[in-house]
């Protein structure tokens, strides 16, 4: 059973290391994202129309989970009333399904509520000079658990980043079609890399986010895919 989610511990393992060497930096390329004057582009990354306004940079990600939930839930019911539907059909869409609770909802939510982490617009504002924050944004600990919360204080991970980083599934899936060339998983893969990292830099531009917060989001979300893909995979491409 462990060596099955091997490689899925090591993404995780990998994505604490690069989450604390991206720490290192956060201070000063988070404070010149946030000051940078142009922010049309963290605009449309930020707006979304689950908030009342035009669709934004993460409503894909949400679009692509409620698509393979309602489709899911279609086909199982068409399958339950003998209507022929394939069972690799529906497994796909119950990986991404179940990926994207497991990940952008459970796992990046649960952690938000654990880690008391300032955003940078209120630390930059607020707490920078303050002296009992002016070299802490975290609240770790009993401390950070039962901390302040709220808002400002639910920086680490980021839910945009995190509904980002969600069509690594369709790297998945593309992997396990014989017929699909294998440079265009990685292709994709890398799409989803770059673009869950301009998310990153358009919240960090925001104020909502240190940059670290994307990376962590993009390394839960990987780790999880990785996870369930292994658990389903042999339904899939059976």
């Amino acid at each position: 059973m462990t060596r099955k989610y091997l490689p899925s511990i090591l993404i995780a393992i990998l994505g604490i290391i690069l989450f604390m060497i991206t720490g290192l930096l956060d201070l000063p390329v988070t404070l010149d994202l946030f000051y940078d004057p142009n922010k049309n582009f963290a605009l449309f990354m930020e707006q979304s129309v689950f908030s009342g306004q035009m669709i934004g940079g993460s409503d894909f990600g949400v679009f692509l989970i409620i698509y393979s939930l309602v489709t899911w839930l279609y086909y199982r019911y068409k399958r339950s009333n003998n209507q022929m539907t394939s069972s690799n059909f529906l497994e796909k869409y119950r990986f991404i399904v179940v990926t994207g609770v497991l990940s952008t909802v459970l796992a990046v939510h649960s952690l938000k509520l654990l880690i008391s982490r300032a955003r940078p617009n209120l630390y930059f504002r607020e707490l920078m000079n303050a002296p009992e924050y002016s070299h802490d944004y975290w609240l770790p600990g009993i401390e950070g658990i039962f901390g302040p919360k709220g808002y400002s204080w639910n920086s680490l991970p980021s839910g945009h980043s995190s509904t980002s980083a969600i069509f690594i599934t369709m790297a998945y899936l593309l992997s396990s079609n014989s017929k699909s060339s294998k440079i265009l998983p990685a292709f994709v893969f890398l799409s989803v890399l770059l673009y869950t990292m301009l998310m990153g830099v358009a919240r960090s531009m925001s104020g909502m986010h240190w940059l670290s917060d994307s990376v962590a989001s993009f390394f839960i979300v990987w780790t999880v895919t990785d996870a369930v893909w292994r658990k389903f995979r042999s339904n899939i491409v059976s």
